[in-house]
């Protein structure tokens, strides 16, 4: 009998939304991504957010400069989720991530 494997939902959602974001920045902009590139793509910038942008102080997490920096980044980070996410709810997982 094979065991079967439940991901919670905001620990998927944030792995979707953060691989999704920085593929899209790749294909869009070429590889790696680098501070200039970034900044078409929702990077952070500081001219940017002082007229209104507060959105890329989200995006700019989202983005990753090439595979390495996107794994070594989810890695350790999505078992860590996941257990929060199944002790503490969906709630607190997603109000930790955000913040």
């Amino acid at each position: 009998m094979t065991a079967r494997v439940h991901i919670p939902w905001v620990t998927l959602a944030v792995a979707t939304t953060v691989i999704g974001a920085s593929v899209a920045a790749w294909w869009s902009v070429g590889l790696p991504l680098t501070a200039d590139t970034a900044v078409r793509c929702g990077g952070r910038d500081a001219l940017a957010l002082h007229l209104g942008q507060t959105w890329r102080l989200i995006s700019a997490g989202l983005l990753h400069s090439d595979l390495h920096h996107l794994l070594w980044n989810l890695l350790p980070s999505l078992p860590i989720l996941v257990l929060i996410e199944r002790r503490q709810g969906s709630l607190t997982a997603l109000g930790l991530t955000l913040g």
